[in-house]
């Protein structure tokens, strides 16, 4: 028997609650092009997929891996790539 891929879908809320980031955030990174493919619900709110879960974790990896960074004198584009960012 096939098993079928998980369908469960996050509110903003929830995504702002678990990583500890405001909403503005998400909205921004989205705008920017780093988080793509965001779902909408039959009202237009963003619904959030388990992809959009992992590539969440990426940003907020490569902004840790930024700061750190940016002290050490690495290029943006430089940080971004190694962490698997745009």
């Amino acid at each position: 028997m096939m098993k079928r891929k998980s369908s469960k879908k996050y509110k903003t809320s929830a995504i702002c609650s678990r990583f500890d980031i405001s909403r503005a955030t998400l909205v921004r990174w989205e705008s920017e092009g780093l988080l793509t493919e965001i779902e909408r619900d039959w009202r237009g709110w963003r619904v959030y997929t388990e992809c959009n879960l992992k590539k969440i974790e990426k940003i907020i990896k490569s902004r840790s891996a930024f700061l750190i960074g940016r002290t050490s004198g690495l290029k943006n584009d430089d940080i971004y790539q190694e962490n698997g960012v745009h």
